[in-house]
């Protein structure tokens, strides 16, 4: 149990999908498939959470409607529709899979998505929100190269604490390590530079990236911000500040089958 890491990874992917309609033109319409990747206690309770709740249940199943042009369109071409399967450690989905998986163990990581379907051709989005930096360096850095050698066309997403050698970053770590759940691999990527330089060096084209409040302070909606304010005084910002620029955002992407599919979708970001 110690050595399972107990947070999420988040797997977004992004496939064509031709649809042919009687009396037009063939149309090529977007088809995104969302996979979750927890810890084995978490995934039963959404599960539970899921079977429960008839919003979830039937968000996850589809629409009657959508449904029936499914059936209409599975007779059609002769695909069957996957239906929805479910047990305690898993649910899968025509367009949503929650799987757990111990990410200490890569091999596992990747045999748990090819029994999901997971196509490693079509554009994928992982998402990494505090999951990689409670891995040894080691192992996690397996999972980011095996992300850049399998999926061509793919970006990472990171969320995850910097600077753990300052006086506030070994508070920090002091803090998480009393709540027994270390930051095993800070040490190896302290700075942000050395996050940025990390994705690089394990195989993705592009990377970049910043502190939290170089995010708050440049790149959000300064007028949102202000609306925001007003609702509430807020006084405390050396050390809001301080914490902000403890946790950075993290972006690597890569397209080498050159289809140049992240370049619009980075392109908003200003830097």
């Amino acid at each position: 149990m110690d050595n399972f890491c107990e947070f999420l990874l988040i797997i977004l992917q992004k496939n064509g999908m031709i649809n042919a309609k009687k009396g037009g033109e063939a149309k090529e319409e977007d088809k995104c498939v969302f996979y979750e990747v927890d810890y084995g206690q978490v995934v039963s309770k959404k599960i539970n959470a899921i079977k429960r709740n008839k919003t979830l249940l039937s968000i996850i199943n589809g629409s009657e409607e959508n449904n029936e042009n499914a059936k209409k369109e599975s007779t059609e071409n002769g695909e069957g529709r996957k239906e929805t399967v479910m047990d305690r450690s898993f649910l899968h989905s025509e367009h949503y899979h929650i799987v757990s998986v111990d990410l200490n163990q890569v091999s596992k990581l990747e045999e748990a998505l090819i029994e999901c379907g997971i196509d490693k051709d079509a554009p994928t989005l992982f998402i990494s929100e505090c999951v990689l930096i409670y891995l040894k360096a080691e192992l996690s850095d397996k999972i980011i190269s095996w992300v850049s050698k399998d999926f061509p066309v793919s970006a990472f997403v990171t969320y995850e604490q910097i600077k753990p050698d300052d006086a506030f970053g070994r508070v920090m770590m002091d803090n998480l390590v009393k709540r027994g759940c270390p930051l095993l691999g800070a040490s190896a990527y302290p700075t942000l530079q050395s996050q940025i330089d990390r994705y690089r060096n394990l195989g993705f084209q592009n990377s970049e990236g910043f502190d939290m409040l170089y995010v708050y302070d440049h790149l959000l909606d300064q007028k949102e911000l202000q609306r925001i304010q007003k609702i509430e005084p807020f006084d405390e910002y050396e050390e809001w500040g301080l914490i902000q620029s403890h946790y950075s955002l993290l972006w690597a992407w890569q397209d080498k089958q050159n289809a140049s599919f992240w370049k619009k979708s980075l392109s908003t970001i200003n830097t």
